[in-house]
């Protein structure tokens, strides 16, 4: 019999302890490295591509199939391309997944969804309404149909038509970092239409809903509209190019935008010497009929303090849109020129946020609103004589050294009264950007 005298040695404690350590480093590596997470992204953006390609190919294969009969929002449908009677946004999203369409539409357009049996079919009864068999062999065997497909998420197809024009616009909503905003491959932000938080193609790109800085852009009655998203400098562009503001004691620029899926970033005033000078005069002060609206966060509340004010060095001429002291409820100040003072106070709170704060005057009705939703009404007794001079339009402060700590934007000023559903539809437009 031999014997061996060799020694077997399993691995210490110590070591396995090491080797388990080595092997969580490098799976901590790949992951951060490869990313999985956003393949997963750009995989799905890359079918989001390809489908905007196929449909790009069966529209106009369509129309010129039926050149004199072509219908833009197929059989099932009359009147509901854009600026006709019933205005509709086509979605890919089945009208029986348990989602509820968002109330993000402009006053005339609703959305127009099919159900989950039907999404695909290419005559005129899946979610886009076309009959891609009229006239041809349909370019298309099914829909395509996006890859997350939920409201919730945003990530849908969306489709509408221009008859008259004969045209049609594809909105697709990318969820990588490659190919969304800013990305290496920003599919969203250059593509010529009017909705950064989404990639548009077709033949006219400005027909579906726009997003909210196009929203407030093509509201009548608009007389200026700072986005405060300068990254650097001085200079607080009015988008209108009207009333061109100035940032005073170097407010902190560049901060996270207010709005959802819009790359413009925000404001934040320090509450003891920042503001901007918009205007060396007043702008909507004196007015018989305006409206304010702003999107705030993160304002102290422990005085009252003005998101915008209008107000002379010296005088009793007084407009400001506020937060009362305590609650951080909205509130109003309006004096006139023989010093007649209102100071209404509204029933929401500005507290925390964001939060879209709008007030209304018409006459001497006046009305709040907050977060798209009214919050209490004041009659007004101050008149709309205003005469003084020295006059300063700021936002965050006035010219009596009062002075918000908050984060300001998208701060836009109307001589028309907004109505209750444009002031709601902005809200839902900034909070989905749809």
């Amino acid at each position: 019999m031999i014997f061996s005298n060799a020694k077997v040695n399993g691995f210490t404690l110590l070591e396995l302890l090491i080797v388990v350590s080595i092997l969580t480093i490098l799976a901590v590596i790949v992951v951060v490295v490869i990313n999985p997470s956003q393949i997963l992204a750009e995989s799905r953006d890359a079918q989001r591509i390809s489908d905007s390609a196929a449909i790009k190919t069966a529209v106009p294969t369509y129309l010129l199939a039926n050149s004199t009969t072509a219908d833009l929002d197929g059989p099932n449908h009359t009147t509901s391309c854009s600026g006709e009677a019933t205005q509709k946004v086509f979605v890919s999203v089945p009208s029986d997944n348990g989602e509820t369409a968002p109330n993000d539409l402009p006053v005339g357009w609703s959305y127009s969804q099919v159900t989950s049996a039907n999404l695909g079919k290419v005559d005129g009864a899946g979610w886009l309404p076309i009959n891609f068999n009229s006239g041809q062999a349909s370019p298309l065997s099914n829909l395509p149909i996006d890859p997350t497909n939920t409201f919730a998420t945003g990530q849908y197809y969306m489709y509408t038509c221009s008859r008259g024009a004969g045209t049609y616009e594809l909105d697709i909503k990318m969820s990588s970092a490659k190919y969304g905003q800013n990305g290496s491959l920003d599919k969203m932000t250059n593509d010529g239409g009017d909705n950064v938080g989404r990639y548009e193609t077709g033949t006219s790109l400005t027909i579906g809903p726009p997003d909210y800085s196009h929203a407030v852009l093509n509201t009548s009655g608009l007389v200026s509209y700072w986005r405060l998203g300068e990254a650097s400098g001085v200079n607080a562009a009015d988008a209108l190019g009207l009333n061109n503001g100035t940032y005073v004691s170097s407010p902190t620029l560049g901060e996270a935008g207010l709005l959802v899926d819009d790359e413009n970033t925000a404001a934040t005033f320090n509450g003891s010497s920042q503001y901007v000078l918009v205007a060396s005069a007043k702008i909507i002060g004196g007015l018989s009929s305006w409206s304010i609206v702003a999107w705030v966060s993160n304002a102290s509340i422990t005085l009252r303090r003005p998101i915008y004010a209008e107000r002379p060095s010296s005088g009793n001429d007084l407009l400001k849109m506020e937060l009362n002291s305590g609650t951080g409820n909205i509130a109003l100040t309006y004096r006139d020129d023989v010093g007649t003072l209102n100071q209404p106070i509204g029933t929401a709170s500005l507290a925390g946020g964001p939060h879209l704060a709008a007030i209304t005057k018409s006459g001497t009705a006046s009305a709040f609103y907050v977060d798209g939703a009214a919050a209490g009404t004041a009659t007004l007794t101050a008149t709309d004589t205003w005469t003084n001079a020295g006059i300063e339009s700021r936002i965050s402060a006035d010219t009596s050294g009062q002075y918000l700590n908050a984060t300001i934007d998208e701060v836009a000023l109307y001589n028309v009264v907004l109505t209750p559903s444009q002031i709601t539809y902005l809200y839902n437009l900034g909070i989905s950007n749809q």
